[in-house]
């Protein structure tokens, strides 16, 4: 198990924090390495994990924010109408 799997349990996903849906270097460096680390750290394949863990978080994040949006959406359909009344 990789340190970064350590850390954030079997999955590395959960670390990224980019703002609009784009991974910062660091994170997909980090998941990159635990990608290497898991193949069993081949050589000359740097770029291909590069670009596997960037698609992936990538991904991860607009997965979740669009189960962020079918939450708020399913929140405010069942908010009671006067909530929702500003008079």
């Amino acid at each position: 198990m990789s340190a970064a799997n350590a850390r954030h349990g079997s999955d590395p996903l959960p670390f990224f924090h980019g703002a609009n849906g784009k991974p910062h270097h660091d994170e997909i460096a980090r998941y990159a390495y635990s990608l290497w680390e898991q193949e069993g750290r081949p050589q000359r394949r740097a770029l291909d994990h590069w670009l596997q863990a960037e698609s992936q978080l990538r991904q991860a994040r607009q997965d979740e924010a669009f189960r962020a949006w079918q939450r708020a959406k399913r929140q405010l359909r069942q908010t009671p109408e006067r909530y929702l009344r500003w008079a």
